[in-house]
């Protein structure tokens, strides 16, 4: 709807591949491969080149490789203009390094990733944004923005206290992590 709103077709790829990366990256693994469904009620070449450059850009971007896709184009199922997209990414990662949240104890640090922009969760909500004709936020409370933006947050790592100094302290690191908080002893996580 975002594209639909803004005109911008070239970066919704990107999103989709993002979105289904990231869920692949969070268990370990690593992205193999993704597959795309582009479907529109007529088929207009320039909007569809632009999503499938956003995709294979994607790709390029996650290093995966984008190995097949579907285009269906079903007339009066869809608005002039309007297309669906889904997609699915593939992964590989060894069963002893499966990420499963069984290694996590107490003392263990919350590390922040810095977010890109707007992710998933945030779709709705900045749909409603830019939908709304006033920058008041469209009568929005702070407290749902502050949890659906998650305060530019993009990912947390929990990893232990030495491997936490080790990224915190490291000044070749291009992007800025930062400790939120640690793991309690009944393993909630106590964010600061």
């Amino acid at each position: 709807m975002l594209a639909f709103e803004t005109g911008i077709h070239d970066t919704i790829g990107i999103d989709l591949v993002a979105m289904s990366v990231n869920d692949v990256v969070t268990s370990g693994a690593k992205p193999l491969f993704f597959l795309d469904y582009f479907a529109t009620g007529h088929l207009d070449v320039d909007i569809a080149e632009k999503v499938i450059k956003g995709i294979v850009d994607g790709c390029q971007q996650s290093d995966c490789v984008l190995l097949g896709g579907e285009t269906a184009e079903m007339s009066g199922l869809y608005k002039d203009g309007e297309y669906d997209l889904s997609g699915c990414a593939v992964g590989i990662v060894k069963k002893d390094s499966l990420i499963n949240g069984k290694n996590i104890v107490a003392g263990d640090v919350l590390i922040a990733l810095p977010s890109s922009g707007v992710h998933s969760n945030d779709f709705s909500l900045a749909r409603r944004l830019v939908e709304c004709k006033s920058h008041q936020g469209g009568n929005i409370e702070d407290a749902e923005m502050r949890q659906t933006f998650n305060m530019c947050i993009g990912m947390v790592l929990v990893v232990s206290p030495e491997t936490s100094d080790r990224i915190l302290e490291d000044k070749d690191n291009t992007e800025k992590f930062y400790g939120v908080g640690e793991v309690t002893s009944n393993k909630r996580m106590l964010c600061s």
